[in-house]
């Protein structure tokens, strides 16, 4: 009689402390998902001196610069942002995040303005190249960072103009070659 009683009760305690189990991994997560919110809809410059960590780059909000000098802040420091460039051709830059003391910015060639009509291809194309952190500088410039489609279409189309230049000018090529 003694061990149903006993049963019975340990039954009762072990569905006790399954249900304070429960709530408190449920107040943990409700806390986890508050200090998130907080850190996406708040300013993270407060919530990082507040609790003494960055708020992870992905959850802040992507800002619209206007301008190059509010992208290039932003490109310093690697938050995130993003910039459409109206100069010789439309590029958008999004900084995406921060990867081993490297900036990863997506570039996106939206519109070919000037140029040879086989640049037209790369409208549309994407790359993702990776800058030093702390560095300021269009991340096309240096393709050697990138990788990516419009990269591939890049150095795709400077390999065809090049050969192009080549048959055009073999004869001036090989009468250098006579000479030496």
């Amino acid at each position: 009689m003694k061990k149903k009683v006993k049963r019975k009760k340990d039954k009762k305690q072990e569905k006790e402390r399954g249900k304070i189990n429960l709530m408190v991994f449920l107040v943990v997560l409700l806390l986890i998902e508050g200090y998130f919110i907080i850190a996406y809809y708040s300013n993270y410059d407060v919530l990082d001196e507040a609790f003494g960590i960055r708020v992870a780059n992905y959850l802040k909000k992507t800002e619209n610069c206007k301008t190059k000098a509010c992208f290039d802040s932003a490109l310093e420091k690697c938050e995130k942002a993003s910039y459409v460039s109206d100069s010789q051709n439309m590029w958008k830059y999004t900084i995406l995040k921060e990867k081993a003391k490297m900036c990863v910015v997506d570039v996106k060639l939206l519109q070919v303005k000037r140029g040879v009509l086989d640049s037209q291809r790369l409208e549309g194309k994407e790359m993702q190249c990776e800058i030093p952190l702390g560095s300021v500088y269009a991340p096309e410039s240096d393709l050697s960072r990138c990788k990516g489609e419009l990269k591939e279409e890049i150095q795709e189309i400077v390999i065809e103009r090049m050969h192009s230049y080549i048959i055009e000018n073999i004869g001036k090529v090989t009468q250098k070659f006579e000479v030496v």
